[in-house]
């Protein structure tokens, strides 16, 4: 993993002319990050999501599934799905009892230290939970054929979400997950019925009115989640309730040129359905 220091002095958040150093590189290598490796990954079991999340470990071998560990027990919440967490690791998204909820982690990226719940005001049955790079706008899917984005008026604090003014995209499928690219000029999404993962350009970054389909697999199975590495160079597909299976991607974010890694049976994390590893870092 690339230092996210120099001379010992932490430089994550520094800016340039107001841009976010997020990358510095010399001769070619990376020498400053500001994205760390994904070392963890949550997952839901239980049937229909009324079980519990779980937090596995990958520190080892970041972002290799097949190796993850539990770390921490079952945290029960009530019908959690969707799940997403902030850049920083102090505070998760879920979908609790049909409206999308959050909570803050006293220690980053620790589930076991979530408290203050709030709700958002965001009604709807999620499979899906994810955000634009500053958190200004949040997108969600479920079981319906639509992929919604609302405003916030707070980055990733969705209670200052406006849920009034929502944008919609149909989709002629149950949508389970969604992942975006750096940008927001690609936005890869994965089916139920029928199983399927659809890749999406759009002209306007993260302004779901101007998605466009570019590419199709329906021959993976139906799907509970989707998500991928801050790089997009892996793919995590979570299939048919039994399987994760991890692809890459030989062009980033790009579907047409994954190649199956690896598979870990569900069975291992003691559930019969989960949702995703949603945790990925940009």
């Amino acid at each position: 993993m690339p230092p996210t220091s120099i001379d010992g002095t932490d430089i994550s958040g520094a800016t340039i002319d107001g841009t976010e150093v997020t990358e510095i590189t010399a001769d070619g290598n990376v020498v400053f990050s500001a994205r760390p490796e994904m070392v963890d990954a949550y997952i839901f079991d239980g049937e229909d999501g009324n079980g519990g999340l779980n937090q596995f470990d990958m520190t080892g071998n970041p972002g290799d599934l097949s190796s993850a560990t539990k770390t921490t027990g079952v945290i029960s919440l009530n019908r959690q799905q969707g799940f997403s967490i902030n850049p920083d690791g102090t505070r998760i998204y879920m979908d609790d009892s049909s409206e999308l909820a959050q909570w803050d982690l006293s220690t980053a990226y620790d589930l076991t230290t979530a408290g203050n719940k709030q709700n958002s005001g965001i009604g709807q049955s999620f499979r899906a939970v994810v955000f634009n790079t500053d958190g200004t706008k949040v997108f969600t899917s479920g079981f319906t054929d639509n992929i919604s984005s609302y405003s916030l008026s707070t980055g990733f604090d969705v209670t200052t979400a406006n849920s009034s003014a929502v944008n919609t995209f149909s989709i002629s499928n149950d949508v389970t997950g969604l992942t975006w690219n750096d940008d927001g000029t690609r936005l890869i999404a994965s089916g139920y019925s029928p199983g399927r993962l659809i890749q999406y350009d759009l002209s306007t970054p993260f302004d779901i009115s101007t998605m466009t389909q570019v590419a199709e697999d329906e021959n993976l199975g139906r799907s509970l989640g989707v998500t991928t590495n801050y790089d997009g160079t892996k793919l995590y597909y979570q299939h048919n309730g039994s399987n994760m299976i991890e692809f890459e991607l030989s062009t980033p974010f790009d579907i047409t040129t994954k190649s199956q890694t690896a598979t870990r049976s569900i069975g291992d994390w003691d559930g019969t359905t989960i949702s995703v590893p949603s945790q990925y870092y940009r």
